[in-house]
């Protein structure tokens, strides 16, 4: 695996076309208002926004360090786990979709700075995803049916939460049909490497898998129950951060609507960004939430300066530490090139 993540060009146009949907919607809306309204916002709930955005990442360190010590991993500095998680935030931000993306990228780190075998590194990250997935999938459902009971017409969301259940659901089968999953590993690796020209070492593969399904046992362990736990109540409380930060920006922009119709745009437009083809969502999200305010007769020009807000704090100020962060770590892979 390769420790340089690189940008490919149909990301960056995927890029470009998001800010131009941006740019378009903040004409229509109009410019001048949506710059009137953040002038008059209250720096106090920006600030306070801003310390929530840092106490989500440090609880995805918590999440991640908590799931580290099921796999027996109990030593593992708080610090570069930190920096670990930055670097997913810079990848998910720069790959499509709003989740997702950086998990490779983790899996690398954790084994090349702690000697963690790809099979473990995975079980860590695929353990982590099923949790922040299942919370996700409960909290996006209540969602769906408070939309459905003030007769909003959700279709389109009900199939693609579905559409997404389904999904996860071949992804459980994947894992639990290991002859399934090794042909469909070797398959890949054997793709990757026609690319690259480089030779298969199908049992590094297989061996690998092997240490993934060894990982699974940590679960027989019930002494590790209370780590999981853990874990999942983590879970549970970055999204609540997460929803009360989004909440903030509302706040700031003299918008007192209720937190609960807050929570239904952030997960309406969660949800949505799954499926977007653009990096992070960027303009495709955007333009659910000025679509999903509307029902709660929320201005487009004050949900059009939330979207900014939200991405220069959920999205520009993680993409850009991220960034530093993975060329500090790659100074630490290699002391040579300080």
């Amino acid at each position: 695996m390769s420790n340089k993540h690189k940008v490919s060009k149909k990301t960056i146009l995927l890029f470009f076309i998001g800010i131009s949907i941006i740019l378009v919607i903040l004409y229509v809306i109009g410019i001048d208002k949506i710059i009137n309204i953040l002038l008059k916002a209250n720096p106090l709930y920006i600030l306070l926004a801003l310390i929530l955005q840092f106490l989500g990442l440090v609880i995805l360190t918590l999440r991640c360090k908590y799931i580290l010590k099921v796999a027996n991993y109990n030593n593992i500095s708080f610090k570069t786990l930190f920096l670990i998680t930055l670097i997913g935030q810079f990848v998910n931000n720069t790959t499509p979709s709003m989740r997702g993306g950086g998990e490779p990228v983790r899996m690398y780190y954790l084994h090349k700075l702690y000697n963690i075998s790809g099979g473990e590194s995975a079980f860590i990250v695929i353990v982590e995803r099923f949790i922040d997935t299942l919370i996700f999938l409960i909290m996006s459902f209540t969602v769906i049916l408070l939309l459905m009971l003030s007769g909003v017409h959700i279709s389109i969301l009900l199939t693609a939460w579905l559409f997404f259940l389904i999904f996860i659901g071949l992804i459980a089968y994947l894992i639990l049909n290991r002859k399934l999953l090794t042909r469909i590993a070797i398959k890949i690796v054997s793709f990757s490497c026609r690319i690259l020209r480089r030779d298969i070492d199908e049992c590094r593969v297989l061996e690998e898998i092997e240490k993934f399904y060894r990982s699974l046992d940590h679960f027989k362990d019930k002494k590790k129950d209370k780590n999981l736990i853990i874990a999942i109540i983590l879970t549970i409380f970055w999204y609540l951060v997460d929803v009360i930060k989004f909440y903030l920006f509302f706040l700031s922009l003299n918008c007192f609507t209720s937190i609960i119709s807050v929570a239904i745009i952030y997960f309406v437009t969660f949800l949505s960004g799954i499926f977007s083809l653009t990096p992070a969502g960027v303009g495709s999200a955007d333009l659910v939430i000025i679509l999903s305010s509307t029902l709660f007769n929320i201005p487009p020009s004050v949900s059009a300066g939330v979207t900014i807000l939200d991405r220069i704090i959920s999205f520009l100020i993680p993409t850009i530490l991220g960034y530093f962060s993975y060329l500090y770590l790659k100074k630490l892979e290699n002391p040579k090139s300080k």
